[in-house]
């Protein structure tokens, strides 16, 4: 819903990663009433993000909650307290679950760490209270997931801000991924997956190889799995005061940066609760 501001306090590197898209579902689909100039400059920040959508408290410390980390992300302290005391935030301490790349690059090549933080601030923003592990695991998710599931006090909240193409994904990840996050379900652990940034064909588009004759509904995983919540970006709707725009499914048409992702899986049968959207879809 326009830029949302992240703090990296890089020395001269702060100003480089100011604007970012933030990934959140809406069912709308009235994307035609936005006003791609208005829905640019809505720009996101805690309070704003909190007043919006009603959000109170900063939850319990009897819960727990992670963000996955993989690619070489990492991720420094000082930005999370940084951007903790600009928006005077509650300040909340990030454990490290799993060993990550050291931090060393971000001060030199600061995109190795502008995930892991922006993921980080946003979540310890909303629920502050809630003692937040970073989980790194440069191999699968089925080895995430694995590792996670023989923890003896998983985080309850999992959030998964990556994808892979589901065609192009081995069978026994998929199954072995989904039957550790069967298993954590049964044990009361919520998996929030990002839907994707680049519509239904997913990013291989961007690839100056892919032949766009190809095109079609791709699905990324781990969003395409039945046992996950999965997440896309919205546009619009965040002004404090006067007249709201519509909040809306983001689309680059619309004067988003990104086209939220969502396809229909290869692999996995569409559970009961979601024909009803899809036959209205065909």
């Amino acid at each position: 819903p326009g830029p949302l501001i992240t703090s990296l306090n890089y020395e001269d590197y702060n100003y480089l990663f100011k604007d970012t898209s933030l990934k959140k579902q809406t069912n709308s689909n009235s994307q035609s009433q936005i006003n791609p100039d208005i829905a640019a400059t809505q720009t996101i920040t805690p309070s704003n993000l909190r007043s919006v959508y009603g959000i109170s408290g900063y939850g319990s410390k009897k819960m727990t909650q992670a963000v996955y980390g993989s690619m070489g992300q990492s991720y420094l302290s000082t930005d999370i307290t940084y951007f903790q005391n600009k928006y005077n935030l509650l300040k909340t301490n990030v454990e490290n679950r799993m060993p990550f790349p050291s931090n060393s690059t971000c001060k030199t090549n600061p995109v190795n760490c502008v995930e892991a933080s922006l993921d980080l601030q946003y979540m310890l923003a909303v629920a502050g209270n809630v003692s937040t592990s970073y989980w790194y695991d440069e191999n699968d998710y089925a080895s995430f997931l694995m590792s996670v599931s023989n923890s003896a006090d998983p985080p309850l909240v999992i959030s998964i801000s990556y994808g892979s193409y589901e065609i192009y994904t081995p069978n026994s990840v998929l199954s072995t991924f989904n039957i550790e996050a069967i298993k954590l379900g049964l044990r009361g652990v919520t998996i929030v997956v990002a839907s994707g940034d680049d519509g239904v064909t997913g990013y291989l588009w961007e690839s100056t190889t892919f032949d766009m004759n190809t095109c079609g509904y791709y699905a990324m995983f781990p969003a395409s799995s039945p046992y996950v919540t999965t997440i896309g970006g919205t546009i619009g709707g965040m002004e404090t005061t006067g007249t709201k725009s519509p909040e809306v499914a983001c689309q680059s048409s619309t004067g988003a940066s990104i086209t939220t992702g969502g396809s229909f899986s290869h692999n996995f049968s569409a559970l009961s609760f979601m024909t009803t959207a899809q036959n209205k879809y065909f």
